[in-house]
């Protein structure tokens, strides 16, 4: 143990994830305490992001430059953990990560969730529709998630959601908050229950309006939402989408069984 750990060990004190050397201390951390966590004890995932998050918050730190690259990282680790879901799975059941792999899974981050303009313009013809063939409960348990997250303005009945997915709505709907629209339907498209174009499917078809300008919601708002960290938004809706997700998906593994 260095001399400096050593000293907060013994005061007490918590020092502050800062610059590429926290961030990668975060992702070991993160590592270890998944597979201890979600690997070998069978904890549920979300819970486990939750409980991660919670518990790094704090620090005892008082200038501003540690605060803000504490916070900054820890925000890197939350995009990883709630909206990459795939991207831990798939990376951290490793034992002993180094800087290395640590910064080509983050490098994997970058990638996936800035995908380039022009990749999606050459997949046009694959944005026609959603591509999915959900069942009535699907739709149900969907209906409930747009209403009870406030994801669009108004409530909306589970027919008009069947017809949205359809791309067959009479009336645009209008969206209430753009990010948790993209949290939500990015989540339904790494589980592959949608396709990954789904931003060009609502763009084409004309489903949504903005919520505060005039005009239907493009592709690249919902880009530009989901990289957004907006400290306004509350948590806990986000982490109410991400349950509702796990519950649309126990229906679909459910059905799948039957």
């Amino acid at each position: 143990m260095y001399e400096k750990e050593r000293w907060q060990w013994f005061t007490g004190w918590t020092a502050p994830y800062v610059g590429k050397e926290g961030l990668y201390k975060l992702c070991r951390e993160l590592n270890s305490q998944y597979m201890a966590e979600v690997v070998n004890q069978n904890k549920r995932y979300l819970r486990f992001a939750e409980d991660f998050i919670n518990s790094h918050k704090f620090h005892d730190a008082k200038d501003a430059r540690s605060k803000n690259e504490h916070e900054k990282n820890l925000g890197i680790i939350k995009a990883l953990l709630f909206g990459n879901r795939k991207i831990v799975e798939k990376y951290f059941p490793l034992k002993n990560q180094d800087d290395k792999s640590i910064s080509a899974i983050l490098d994997v981050l970058d990638n996936d969730s800035n995908e380039p303009a022009v990749i999606i313009n050459k997949e046009q013809k694959k944005a026609i529709d959603f591509q999915c063939n959900f069942d009535y409960k699907v739709y149900e348990k969907i209906t409930e998630c747009f209403n009870d997250c406030h994801l669009f303005i108004g409530n909306l009945t589970t027919d008009v959601v069947k017809d949205f997915f359809s791309c067959n709505l009479q009336n645009p709907i209008k969206s209430n908050n753009n990010r948790w629209i993209s949290l939500f339907f990015s989540g339904l498209a790494q589980s592959n229950y949608i396709t990954p174009y789904w931003k060009k499917v609502i763009e084409r078809n004309r489903l949504v309006l903005r919520p505060m300008k005039s005009g239907y919601i493009t592709a690249n708002d919902l880009y530009s939402s989901l990289s957004q960290t907006n400290k306004k938004i509350s948590s806990s809706i986000e982490f109410k989408i991400f349950n509702y997700l796990d519950q649309i998906r126990e229906i679909i593994r459910a059905s799948e069984i039957q």
